[in-house]
């Protein structure tokens, strides 16, 4: 009966000691990541800052462009964390500009489905001379999927523990992420807003829980 009594109690505190030593970093704005965007329609451009951070496979034949994808990278700066930490969780969250009058500012399934995928960059790049003929080279080890969207103006929040642990692990040879479309047949887009958009709150945005 005396153990009965004082096992919960004890289990309660080995609960709140294990939770106590869990801590949070929130990266988000300039000074905690960079981005940068690839257009296959002018393979040439130099688009290190872009108000999109989108994955789209379109046709711009108003601006004499035709048919053309997009591509995104991001890269944060994760120096703040820890060298022993353990990650528990991280999560990126990306933005819709929901006032936008820019039609090109929605997501869209017009031809199929829009869903991405996330994968580790392991090659350098520079958002000073990123373009689609400079694009840096992927891995599809731990890759996470994102489902399509349900609705033209809505934000995400993807699980990418899997890919922030193989980074940490990998630091020598990872770069961060790109997001594209998994078929990138027009007409097809997920758009979000980077850090070059007009709204830091709306700024990508990586939380991770770790002990």
């Amino acid at each position: 009966m005396h153990f009965r009594k004082f096992i919960f109690p004890i289990l309660a505190m080995f609960v709140l000691s294990n939770c106590a030593k869990l801590k949070t970093i929130s990266l988000q704005g300039k000074d905690f990541s960079k981005d940068g965007h690839a257009w296959s329609a002018r393979p040439n451009d130099i688009r290190g800052h872009f108000y999109f951070f989108d994955a789209r496979a379109w046709t711009w034949n108003g601006q004499g462009d035709g048919p053309g994808v997009t591509r995104s990278f991001i890269n944060f700066n994760l120096s703040g964390l820890p060298g022993k930490s353990r990650i528990i969780n991280a999560k990126l969250f990306l933005y819709q500009n929901k006032t936008s009058e820019n039609k090109d500012a929605k997501h869209s399934t017009l031809s199929g489905s829009n869903e991405c995928v996330l994968q580790r960059i392991i090659s350098p790049w520079s958002d000073e001379d990123i373009s689609w003929a400079k694009q840096p080279k992927t891995t599809t080890e731990h890759q996470v999927m994102i489902p399509a969207s349900i609705s033209p103006i809505q934000d995400y929040a993807i699980d990418i523990t899997p890919l922030i642990v193989d980074i940490i692990k990998e630091k020598e040879t990872s770069y961060g992420l790109m997001l594209r479309l998994v078929n990138e047949e027009a007409y097809r887009a997920v758009v979000f807003c980077s850090t070059d958009s007009d709204d830091p709150s709306l700024y990508p945005k990586l939380v991770i829980t770790y002990r």
